[in-house]
């Protein structure tokens, strides 16, 4: 059975509630870890813890990566725990060659009421510490190369803020732009469908005008059809009248000849 701590981490948060765990306890910790509220996906990246002891000495622990429930996990050395007082929690990310980290979580380790540990253990644990001692030479040095890093993560993190926030702007700006063609857009749908109903009108209106047109054209062809006919009647009753008027002027010719014979 172990003692189970679920810790909520965003890396935009610099502050959190102190964290309780016990001393001497089998201790295993559960990260789940957010960006500015959002869930960071753990595909393919790893993850350590840098627990800071109370003996101001550094324990680094590789952890368990969940990508399926977007969960860190690591079940803390006995070592991390074996002293009771305050103690910080640091968890590391990586992916590839990219690092990111949280800020300090800070935890107490409650006082166990076994007021002694075994002098057997005590040996080992002297035994252990030296061999961690010959292992990485100095945790003083650790330490601050440890600190170096969380710097140098520090001053990445910032810059990329710092981008993220001029990508913001860029972003905003390209909004408003968008917005502003988005404006013009519409004020253009409005005039082209203006613009359409006119055209509409004046088509409409068009077409009248051409059925008037040719209605009146018919019209004048019909009256045109009617004057040529009463043309050629009016030429034939001319013809006729002529024809008439000559053989009346000949009739009376005859009739002076036959007075003046």
């Amino acid at each position: 059975m172990k003692r189970t701590e679920k810790i909520i981490v965003d890396l935009k948060i610099k502050k959190y509630d102190v964290i309780r765990l016990k001393q001497l306890d089998t201790t295993k910790l559960e990260f789940q870890i957010l960006d500015n509220g959002e869930i960071v996906n753990l595909k393919n990246k790893t993850a350590n813890i840098i627990f800071y002891k109370p003996s101001k000495s550094i324990v680094i622990q590789v952890c368990e990566v969940d990508s399926n429930n977007q969960v860190i996990s690591v079940v803390l050395k006995p070592d991390c725990v074996r002293l009771s007082g305050k103690a910080k929690i640091e968890v590391e990310i990586k992916e590839d060659t990219d690092i990111v980290s949280s800020f300090i979580v800070e935890a107490y380790i409650e006082k166990t009421s076994k007021e002694e540990i075994e002098a057997e253990d005590a040996k080992i644990y002297i035994e252990e510490i030296e061999d961690k001692m010959k292992q990485i030479n100095d945790n003083e040095d650790i330490w601050k190369a440890a600190e170096e890093i969380r710097e140098t993560q520090e001053t990445t993190r910032q810059t990329n803020e710092t981008t993220r926030g001029k990508n913001e702007e860029a972003r905003k700006k390209t909004e408003e732009t968008r917005e502003t063609q988005e404006t013009t857009r519409q004020n253009n749908e409005t005039t082209r469908e203006e613009n359409e109903e006119a055209r509409k009108k004046a088509e409409k209106t068009r077409e009248t005008q051409e059925t008037t047109r040719k209605t009146n054209e018919t019209t004048r062809e019909k009256n045109e059809e009617a004057r040529k006919k009463a043309e050629e009647t009016r030429e034939t009753q001319e013809k006729t009248r002529q024809t008439n008027e000559t053989a009346r002027e000949k009739y009376i010719e005859e009739l002076k000849q036959q007075v003046l014979n």
